[in-house]
């Protein structure tokens, strides 16, 4: 497959956009609440719920969070390019 490609520094490439699976009412922009609450159960271990929700929380309200439902590949394209306007 080739090269990986070299280390990139954090912060070199800012996150702008986090996106989160949801249900069909619950697409486009995304409450800090909210996206808290869909990307939880992502997490492999919660060892302190407190300070794992409040640490997510604090990455999520610092960009922009948007619910995405897809049943195709080309929904999830056309979420996304919205998502990303």
């Amino acid at each position: 497959m080739g090269a990986d490609l070299p280390w990139v520094r954090p912060g070199r490439y800012p996150l702008r956009t986090w996106f989160l699976t949801r249900s069909p009412e619950h697409t486009g922009p995304l409450s800090t609440a909210v996206a808290v609450t869909a990307a939880l159960p992502a997490l492999a271990e919660l060892d302190d719920l407190v300070a794992d929700v409040e640490r997510l929380a604090d990455l999520l309200s610092a960009v922009a969070t948007y619910g995405i439902w897809y049943e195709s590949v080309d929904d999830l394209v056309d979420q996304v390019v919205a998502g990303l306007r």
